[in-house]
Order: structure tokens, then C-alpha cells, then sequence
């Protein structure tokens, strides 16, 4: 996973923004667990992989269509043999939700990558934190980093209200969790530790 967050900053600092993806709920038997994540660039190519087969194929259309809109999106997969999504015929069994956000590269994104980064090079503990605001058609992001040391990387974030789901969703990340998606009122906000 540190090469995934560490390719990500590589391609901002050079210019080229990239869609991330990101298994944020899973329950049953499913091809990947929460926290899997994958990259997708602008001319296709991938790393990383959040199930493959048709999934992930169906996520990277997903993610190419995000280069066009510049937003974000949840996708919900039901991964049993008696239904399909989207006519993918998925049999695992389980269920997923996956994240997707086009990530710019613009200097206060580099920054929250610059602070990722640097945590996990020196084995810090830090938290990537995105504020998923809007309507399923147009869904907006905004990402920030809680640093080991209190610190907040980015203050778009600084006025999240304070809930049970917040202090819950930040007790189990900080527990190890995975990443996963925390509703907040209309809102919702995607916790990943790192």
C-alpha cells in the first residue's frame, strides 16, 4: 500500500492527476477487503487492484468517466449469484462499497500527499480523511491528513461536525481498522488509516 500513496504523490508532483479507488466496506466473501485500493491514470493503465475481473473493469470505466467531472463516487457491488450489478454476473457472495475520487494535481492535494508520504516513511500513524459532499450525480471531495501528532494537513476540514459516527469511526481507525465510509448527516467522510 505505501508504493499506492507514494505513486499517487509522484504523479501529482508531475502534474498528472489520477483517480483513486478504494474498497471502503465489504462484508461476505469478496475478491478484496476493505482498504484495497487501486490507481487509475488518465490513459488507462492501473496499479493496484480492488477485485478485478469484471468489478474492476467496471470501476475503471467508473474512474475514466471521473476525469471528465472531477468529483467522486461510492459504487455499491452485491457480489451474490442471484443478482448482478450493472449485468457483471458477480458471484463472490458478498458485498462491497468502493470509493472513487479524481485527485488533482493542485499544491494543497500535493501537500496532503506530501504529509501521507511522510508519515508512513517515518512510520508514523496518520489518517487520510475525505469529505464526500453532494448528490450521487455530483459528488464533491475534500481530503486532509490527521498526522500522529494532532496535526491537520489541509484546514478545509477543520469545521466537520462532531458526532457519535466521527468519534466511533476515529476510535476503530485507530484501532487498526480498514478504510471505511462514515455517514454524517447528508455527508459522509472516508477514514483510512495509514
Amino acid at each position: 500500500m505505501t508504493d499506492l500513496w507514494t505513486e499517487i504523490l509522484q504523479c501529482l508532483e508531475q502534474g498528472e492527476p489520477v483517480v483513486a479507488a478504494t474498497v471502503v466496506g465489504h462484508s461476505g466473501s469478496t475478491p478484496r477487503t476493505s482498504g484495497s485500493k487501486m490507481i487509475v491514470h488518465s490513459d488507462g493503465r492501473i496499479s493496484g487492484t480492488v477485485g478485478g475481473g469484471a468489478l474492476e473493469g467496471d470501476v475503471i470505466r467508473s474512474a475514466m468517466n471521473l476525469f471528465a467531472v472531477r468529483g467522486g463516487a461510492v459504487r455499491f457491488y452485491d457480489l451474490n449469484e442471484t443478482t448482478s450489478t450493472d449485468d457483471l454476473d458477480l458471484v463472490c457472495g458478498g458485498r462491497m462499497h468502493v470509493f472513487l475520487e479524481y485527485v488533482p494535481a493542485d499544491a494543497s492535494t500535493i501537500d496532503v500527499y506530501r504529509a501521507l508520504v511522510g508519515s508512513l516513511a517515518s512510520s508514523r500513524r496518520a489518517f487520510y480523511i475525505a469529505l464526500v459532499r453532494g448528490d450521487d450525480a455530483d459528488l464533491q471531495v475534500t481530503r486532509s491528513v490527521f498526522t500522529a501528532d494532532g496535526r491537520l494537513v489541509d484546514p478545509a476540514l477543520k469545521d466537520i461536525p462532531e458526532s457519535e459516527e466521527l468519534a466511533a469511526a476515529l476510535a476503530s481507525a485507530g484501532a487498526g481498522a480498514a478504510a471505511h465510509l462514515v455517514p454524517l448527516g447528508s455527508d459522509s467522510l472516508v477514514i483510512e488509516p495509514v
